[in-house]
């Protein structure tokens, strides 16, 4: 009899940017290692000049399946650390993990199929206090499990958009390194450049964690608004590597009503540290949701 012929086995490459990680790194390991689907690779690549592979194997985690990379400077962006890593990458498909977040054990098995499908799969995903391990649902905006356009991409990962997957033989996209705000949802974005669009997933199979010293929380009034109106800039005059004229479009629509909020955000009084932002979204959800 003539036996069916084999399918290729899939390997999938995980990204880590890692500056100052080293109290965060076992964490995210593990859940790399629980992986119900084993055939990956984790790219770390180190951002600081910090010997990630020997904090690792001091906490005891070695695994031949998990690679180092460094950018050879000292804070040069998450967009350079995880090009670093991307230049190693051997897999088909390509994930983003960052060096404080946990994947839930199902992660890849259960988004494999869809980024074959479709060319790209994201997710919903669960908020958790670093200090205090609480946890938070997500105020993503919510979609039924199927194709998101770009508009309902944008909403749909509003807590953070390092969570997707994607087919690199469909469409290989790179982070730009003179983006040194939201270039991960610039990414997501460049997948529209091909895709027609990106599978949803309702259920949230990523962990992501907050911090006290977040971005949208500790830094400065000006510096965020500014980083708003200078991306803004850049996709007016189409110096962005979003290609799409449909997509730009959203995601200039999209950023003209993120400054409008965060200038809302620094104009109320301050709570929680480390969920304040988190707060603010839940008392303006409907203003979140404006598509």
């Amino acid at each position: 009899m003539r036996r069916r012929p084999v399918a290729p086995v899939i390997k999938v490459s995980i990204h880590t940017a890692a500056f100052d990680a080293a109290a965060t790194l076992a964490r995210t390991a593990r859940s790399v290692l629980a992986q119900t689907y084993p055939h990956w690779e984790w790219i770390v690549a180190s951002d600081d000049g910090a010997d990630y592979e020997e904090i690792l194997r001091a906490g005891g985690i070695v695994d031949p399946r998990i690679r180092f990379a460094s950018t050879g400077r000292i804070g040069a962006g998450p967009a350079a650390a995880r090009n670093a890593a991307h230049a190693l990458a051997q897999g088909e498909v390509m994930a983003v993990l960052d060096a404080d977040d946990t994947f839930a054990p199902s992660k890849l098995e259960r988004s494999l199929p869809h980024v074959l499908t479709h060319g790209a799969a994201t997710c919903d995903l669960v908020l958790v206090e670093s200090a205090t391990e609480r946890q938070f649902p997500s105020l993503n905006r919510k979609y039924p499990a199927g194709l998101l356009s770009a508009e309902q991409y944008l909403t749909a990962n509003l807590h953070g958009y390092s969570v997707e997957l994607w087919d690199r033989r469909r469409v290989d996209v790179a982070w730009d390194e003179t983006i040194g705000f939201a270039e991960d949802m610039i990414l997501g974005l460049c997948l529209f450049n091909v895709l027609p669009g990106i599978y949803y997933d309702p259920e949230p199979l990523h962990f992501y964690y907050k911090h006290a010293s977040s971005a949208c929380n500790t830094g400065t009034e000006s510096g965020i608004l500014e980083s708003y109106r200078a991306l803004i800039a850049r996709a007016e005059r189409d110096a962005l590597p979003v290609r799409d004229p449909e997509t730009r479009g959203a995601l200039l629509r999209f950023l003209h009503r993120m400054l409008a909020l965060e200038e809302k955000f620094f104009r109320e009084p301050a709570s929680d540290p480390a969920m304040g932002f988190y707060y603010f979204i839940a008392r303006n959800r409907e203003e979140f949701y404006f598509w």
